[in-house]
């Protein structure tokens, strides 16, 4: 996993047409690492799992979340 840091080296080396946070970051963080991501990529489809998810529900919980949201940014 990327820390918040390494975003602009990732996004500009993979240049990806989708970036996903993990639960792990707030959503502040998550807009910081969506906006280093825009700065490369303009159109880049962008995905925050909810914060804390994982912590709270655990890994099991993040599966059923993408299986159920990750079409919707996708589509």
């Amino acid at each position: 996993m990327a820390g918040i840091d390494e975003v602009l080296f990732k996004v500009t080396k993979y240049m990806p047409n989708v970036i996903f946070c993990a639960s792990m970051w707030t959503p502040e963080e998550a807009n910081t690492i969506f906006a280093t991501a825009r700065s490369v990529v303009s159109g880049i489809k962008t995905h925050a799992i909810l914060t804390g998810l994982q912590v709270a529900r655990g890994p099991d919980a993040v599966a059923e979340y993408f299986v159920e949201e990750v079409p919707k940014p996708l589509g």
